[in-house]
């Protein structure tokens, strides 16, 4: 995509170069375009504020006339150019019947094709270039007078602004492209920093029903989640990659609490308990390690054996927990995942999941409520 960005850049600036060069061909040497015509050949002239020109080979050094008959039905001021002296040839207008005939006499400058141009307000006549002299008649002054040199450089005024616009756009524009690819670059090959949300606003957030949904979407997550990847989020919540899915996170309200580090989104609630909750778990997890001295049978309640797997009083199977591996006792509340069935501790599922968020065995997202609690034995055998 970015290789066709710069692509269609530079084909624009080449566009302007090649469309600057041209205007400037066709304003200055139109005569390239001009009517060839020989020493001595006369030219009809019908023309109604036309500007003509005319290409003819002389040879260096020798004098030629250029000779221009107006008929006096239609005699108007008129012009010669000749292009390779930058002379301008200004006619005379002259009263009185017949006609007006005006002469300009000019050494070659070169041995070759020489243009001149004629422009004629209106007339009917003759044009011809003659070798030799025969007098000049018409006002010669220079081509390149103040105001004559600013019509003759107009294209190149107009078309330099243009270019260095465009030049500096185009430039403008390649820059932005470089430095987005380097930020791509950049954010896609170093680890992720912790991002802490800066995000404050005074106004109420206003989203799309898609964000709604998405924000719907991420709370069920952060309900069910203590932490996940950003992989897996970004597809979850339909993301096409992981820095869309960074800057979608960054403008959530702080009302949803979560912290990201390296490549993992941590959900605070679910971090951070309060102190009477911590301190049950820690009483609960006591009062089992202190039962788990003397383990027995879930079932009749005799001792067991180490590492036993059936009770030899009952001769029913041990139940061992799937979380700390140590046989369930009688008394003891006993849990099972409700997709796969797989038994522990009540309390170790129980703190598995709000830790994991997933069976230790199956590896099904669980709930530490949904978890199915099984019923013990009415009463305690006797031995």
């Amino acid at each position: 995509m970015t290789s066709k960005k710069s692509l269609i850049v530079n084909i624009t600036v080449i566009f302007i170069v090649l469309l600057s060069v041209t205007n400037t061909l066709a304003f200055t040497i139109p005569l390239i375009r001009g009517r060839k015509i020989d020493v001595g050949q006369s030219v009809d002239l019908f023309s109604i504020a036309s500007s003509k020109t005319y290409k003819i080979h002389l040879t260096k050094g020798k004098t030629y006339t250029i000779i221009v008959t107006i008929d006096y039905f239609w005699q108007k001021d008129y012009s010669i150019t000749l292009f390779d002296s930058y002379l301008l040839l200004s006619g005379k207008k002259v009263d009185g019947p017949g006609y007006t005939g005006e002469s300009f006499e000019f050494t070659a400058s070169k041995t070759g094709i020489h243009y001149f141009s004629l422009n004629i307000a209106s007339s009917f006549g003759t044009l011809i270039v003659r070798e030799g002299s025969y007098g000049s008649t018409a006002q010669a002054k220079s081509f390149f007078n103040v105001a004559n040199l600013f019509l003759y450089l107009l294209p190149e005024i107009l078309l330099l602004p243009i270019f260095l616009i465009m030049m500096f756009l185009s430039l403008k524009i390649q820059s932005a492209i470089a430095r987005n690819d380097s930020k791509k670059t950049s954010a896609a090959s170093a680890p992720y920093s912790p991002i802490y949300k800066p995000y404050i606003s005074s106004s109420p957030l206003t989203i799309t029903k898609s964000e709604e949904e998405r924000i719907e979407d991420f709370k069920r997550i952060l309900k069910r989640y203590v932490s996940i990847s950003l992989e897996e989020l970004a597809k979850i919540l339909d993301f096409r990659d992981i820095i869309s899915l960074q800057d979608w996170l960054i403008d959530l309200p702080e009302s949803i609490p979560f912290q990201v580090s390296n490549d993992r989104v941590f959900f605070q609630n679910k971090l951070q308990t309060d102190e009477k909750e911590r301190e049950k778990t820690a009483k609960t997890l006591a009062k089992s390690l202190i039962r788990l001295q003397e383990k027995t049978c879930y079932y009749c309640g005799m001792p067991l054996d180490e590492k036993a797997q059936t009770c030899s009083s009952c001769e029913r199977e041990v139940l061992y927990c799937n979380v700390c591996k140590l046989p369930i006792s009688f008394g003891e509340q006993a849990g099972k995942c409700p997709e796969c069935g797989t038994i522990g501790h009540l309390a170790h599922l129980q703190e598995w999941l709000k830790v994991k968020g997933k069976c230790p065995y199956c590896q099904c997202r669980l709930l530490p409520e949904e978890v199915i609690i099984l019923d013990g034995p009415p009463s305690k055998k006797k031995a």
